[in-house]
């Protein structure tokens, strides 16, 4: 009895320390390499004004600076998941324990399958709102661009994809939903799993991009209970990530990577009927459906 009170308790410490620690730590991340590189570039220019300037420019529009933070807090990520996890297995760590597991071969199949469910979703809502006029095609960003352009381009989006989707799969569904599912029931811990992840991406405070995130946790936490494995889960976080870089909004792009189309759709915010809201939860039902006619993967 006492041994699994003990191992309840740390398993609750795990999934808290990490949830809060992982947003601690990126924070400050980004607060220090910003303070860090205005420092640095008031000392160059001589001005306090010409600095933050700088910085402005800086933040929008220079990719490798970007990177730095993002990759960065992807390290942290992985970094935070493994001491912890150590911690509290009695000083082990295997990949098991983080949801990393599969049989001899499946691994593969089960990212290549993430994939093709993520082509499905991202053709299925872009697809539709272009179909039903909701957004139309600015451009198509590839448009006087040389081939090493659109190859660095292409890229450097999937290793930003493929780092960020397999570190927060690791951290929200490897330890997060992992250990919640053994502690509570399934629909607690994916319900409550997915509102942590929606909440380390409020930085965009969009309410039709915070629906959609939490959405898009839904489909792949469920993933990882009918798989019991991260693999598919990766997959999709992939390359969902991957078509997200690709296609902009209004010329936009999060990570300043050139974009395959700039699309126009209407302000996220706005009180007319989410259009895009509707495409997403058709296809998270229509993808949980596939799924779970093929438990047997």
């Amino acid at each position: 009895m006492k041994s699994t009170d003990l191992k309840n308790k740390k398993e609750t410490k795990l999934i808290w320390l990490t949830a809060i620690l992982t947003f601690i730590c990126v924070f400050a991340w980004n607060i220090i390499v910003n303070i860090v590189v205005q420092i640095y570039q008031v000392k160059k220019l001589g001005s306090m004004e010409a600095g933050k300037a700088f910085m402005d420019k800086l933040a929008s529009t220079n990719l490798p600076y970007q990177l730095l933070l993002i990759l960065g807090s992807e390290f942290i990520f992985l970094l935070i998941v493994y001491s912890l996890t150590k911690k509290y297995n009695d000083g082990e760590f295997n990949f098991a324990l983080i949801g990393l597991k599969a049989k001899e071969g499946n691994a593969k199949k089960l990212l290549l399958l993430g994939m093709g469910i993520a082509s499905l979703m991202a053709i299925g809502l872009y697809g539709g709102l272009i179909a039903i006029g909701y957004a139309k095609v600015l451009d198509i960003g590839y448009v006087n661009c040389s081939a090493l352009n659109i190859l660095v381009s292409v890229m450097v989006a999937f290793v930003v994809a493929a780092v960020v989707g397999f570190a927060e799969e690791v951290v929200f569904r490897g330890v997060i939903l992992k250990y919640l599912l053994n502690r509570r029931g399934k629909v607690f811990a994916l319900v409550a799993s997915s509102l942590i992840f929606t909440i380390g991406h409020v930085d965009r405070l969009s309410l039709n991009y915070l629906l959609q995130v939490f959405l898009l946790s839904i489909v792949l936490g469920y993933l990882y209970i009918i798989t019991e494995s991260l693999y598919l889960s990766i997959g999709v976080h992939i390359a969902w990530d991957f078509y997200s870089f690709l296609i902009l909004e209004d010329g936009k792009g999060t990570y300043a990577i050139k974009g395959v189309l700039n699309l126009h759709i209407p302000n996220p915010n706005d009180t007319t009927f989410n259009i895009s809201l509707i495409f997403m939860l058709l296809i998270v039902l229509i993808i949980a459906f596939m799924v779970n006619k093929r438990k047997t993967i």
